[in-house]
């Protein structure tokens, strides 16, 4: 195996590659067929036919597989649910243990009770490297690629366009398993499926690979389950933001009781950064700003 040198001197990156690839010699006996393990890699081809080819289909399964090995070996589910419940499920407990912030994110995803969980790691202008949607989440791209007009309003579109002169755009060092560039950000957010509102909140990550690249790591759950599991009237609850949210304009703050009710949502799952969003006001966001129903229509550039 050859270890490229910018790799060498990222010990927690390093820490999972190597993992990745005891997975692939173990899980598929080493026989070399593996994706490109390239930072910010695009397929542009694939991109181009608007499809996947049935070896890119085995490159991304195996991907999975090995991926998911690593983060096992790495943070074995129950040690790493009691940590993630001392630590508030803090993304930047990672440096604890000396594995990346995005490998935190995922993982906790797979070892949490909750299951409503969502997953992004994305690069500009919006392509998805990977991706996890427990909690169904729309997406806001088009079978895994880019499309024309995703909702400006995603935490993760507004950290891969930030404005000039902000901290995301002033370069910096770092890497995934670095400092972020930029502060975490946690966003409360209101989307219409069909007849219904739901609400979601995530916790969005702006950093750099080995290869400097700018990519978001966002990750986040389903309030309405979490709401409901208490005895609370959920619907109630997302219905209350989502009118604060229209009387707004397509933001505002949430309402106090019903920010009373998410925070012991926070609580009970022990998920600080949930607490941390009601600080900030609530978004209401869509999987295409063609369908925008904000009033009027959100008219931020794409």
């Amino acid at each position: 195996m050859h270890v490229n040198r910018r790799l060498r001197n990222q010990e927690e990156r390093l820490k999972y590659e190597l993992a990745f690839f005891v997975g692939h010699k173990i899980l598929h006996e080493g026989d070399g067929v593996i994706s490109p393990h390239y930072a910010a890699y695009v397929d542009a081809s694939a991109s181009a036919s608007g499809g996947m080819g049935a070896q890119d289909v085995l490159y991304a399964w195996r991907d999975f597989e090995c991926s998911f090995f690593a983060g096992a070996l790495l943070c074995p589910r129950i040690p790493f649910r009691r940590f993630l419940m001392r630590e508030a499920h803090s993304v930047a407990s990672c440096r604890k243990l000396g594995v990346t912030p995005a490998l935190v994110m995922r993982r906790m995803t797979a070892v949490s009770p909750y299951r409503y969980w969502h997953f992004f790691d994305a690069y500009a202008p919006g392509y998805l490297r990977a991706v996890y949607r427990g909690n169904g989440i729309p997406l806001p791209w088009g079978n895994m690629s880019l499309v024309s007009d995703p909702c400006p309003r995603w935490a993760v579109f507004r950290l891969l366009r930030p404005t000039p002169g902000s901290a995301g755009s002033a370069g910096g060092t770092g890497s995934t398993g670095g400092a972020a560039t930029v502060k975490p950000t946690s966003q409360i957010s209101v989307m219409q499926d069909g007849k219904r509102s739901r609400l979601f909140c995530c916790h969005s990550l702006l950093t750099r690979d080995v290869l400097d690249e700018l990519h978001v790591l966002s990750v986040g759950v389903d309030l309405l389950p979490a709401l409901e599991a208490q005895g609370i009237d959920g619907e109630s609850v997302v219905e209350a933001v989502a009118e604060a949210c229209r009387r707004g304009a397509g933001d505002a703050a949430i309402p106090s009781a019903a920010a009373a009710h998410l925070r012991a949502v926070s609580q009970v799952l022990n998920i600080a950064w949930i607490a941390d969003a009601l600080g900030s006001p609530a978004s209401v966001i869509c999987p295409r700003s063609g369908a925008c129903p904000r009033q009027p229509a959100c008219a931020v550039p794409c």
